[in-house]
């Protein structure tokens, strides 16, 4: 049987250096070339060549995608803040759309990693696999991006591509930038707006999302139409985050107690200031109502399709917590 040739985009990233280590680690002899897209010069190794490119500029790898036979989509930008978005547009939707239409147009398998954040509003929701996204409603700039990559996927079905989308909620690890910016921000300023302390996070660990990732079988992609699925294994409420927080680090967090929508209304002042300045704050408008938009999963339906093991993120997030208290000393 021949080996199939690879091409993994977002490699150096959070969740595609985590995946990259487990697929030469493990599964290194089920494939033949291993190539990886990235911006900075990295010198090949034994396991994989490594491409100087961008994802917005086709010309810098259509070459080599003619010699591949599947596609690893997994880069994208996260970030939060009106500074970022022409570079979150950029990457996301017009990256993205890159990808699929050079994917198209050499019949390739592709393996997207998007986000369960294109179900996430403004509202609390309960999402599933028959989920709609409530465009008006989008929780934040960077889920509406990646959001318009999700048309783009659906267009690429429509011409026939074939494909199988990974759509994680927040991604945790010792490493997360979601956590560690969140723990930076109430370590620094010790504020938080009780509005938001009976809020849950559903979660998914760095190693079930890369688990998932390397479960798919390339012979299976493309057998059914539009296949994706939300992973999710661990749910906690912002509360209990602020409780670990202070005992472990032996702080007080004021809770600062408002109406929602005055707190909206200084959110604004601060995206004006975003604006004059271009500086943003990890407290922000996108943040906030990320946080106060619960999008809930249900935990026994979507994990029936692989063999995820129950996340422990309270563990994780102590060793974030050892981490950054190692620091303060």
């Amino acid at each position: 049987m021949v080996k199939p040739n690879i091409f993994i985009t977002g490699a150096t990233g959070f969740i595609g250096s985590a995946f990259l280590e487990k697929l030469i680690s493990f599964h290194r002899n089920e494939y033949n070339k291993i190539y990886c897209l990235s911006r900075k010069i990295i010198k090949n190794n034994k396991d994989v060549i490594f491409i100087r490119g961008d994802i917005c500029n086709k010309n810098s790898y259509s070459d080599i995608l003619k010699k591949c036979d599947v596609v690893y989509h997994l880069a994208g930008l996260v970030k939060h803040g009106i500074s970022f978005r022409k570079e979150l547009f950029r990457n996301n939707v017009l990256g993205t759309k890159n990808i699929l239409d050079l994917c198209l147009e050499n019949n390739l398998k592709v393996i997207y990693l998007s986000t369960a954040g294109i179900f996430h509003s403004k509202i609390d929701r309960v999402c599933d696999k028959s989920s709609k996204t409530l465009e008006e409603k989008i929780v934040n700039y960077y889920c509406y991006t990646k959001y318009l990559a999700y048309l783009e996927v659906l267009n690429f079905i429509e011409e026939g591509g074939k494909i199988i989308s990974i759509m994680p909620v927040s991604v945790y690890s010792k490493k997360s930038p979601l956590f560690l910016e969140l723990v930076g921000f109430l370590y620094k300023y010790k504020i938080f707006p009780t509005v938001l302390l009976n809020r849950s996070l559903s979660l998914v660990s760095i190693d079930n999302v890369i688990r998932v990732l390397l479960s798919i079988k390339i012979k299976n992609i493309g057998n059914r139409r539009n296949e994706s699925y939300i992973i999710a294994d661990d749910e906690i409420e912002i509360l209990e985050i602020i409780n670990e927080l202070e005992n472990y680090l032996n702080i007080k967090v004021i809770k600062i107690s408002m109406p929602i929508f005055l707190w909206r209304f200084v959110l604004r002042v601060l995206y004006v200031y975003s604006l004059l300045f271009r500086r943003d704050l990890f407290f922000n408008l996108d943040n906030f109502n990320f946080l106060y938009g619960y999008l809930r999963v249900d935990l026994s339906k979507f994990n029936s399709d692989f063999d995820l093991v129950r996340g422990d993120f309270k563990d994780v997030f102590k060793n974030i917590l050892l981490n950054l208290n190692n620091k303060k000393l």
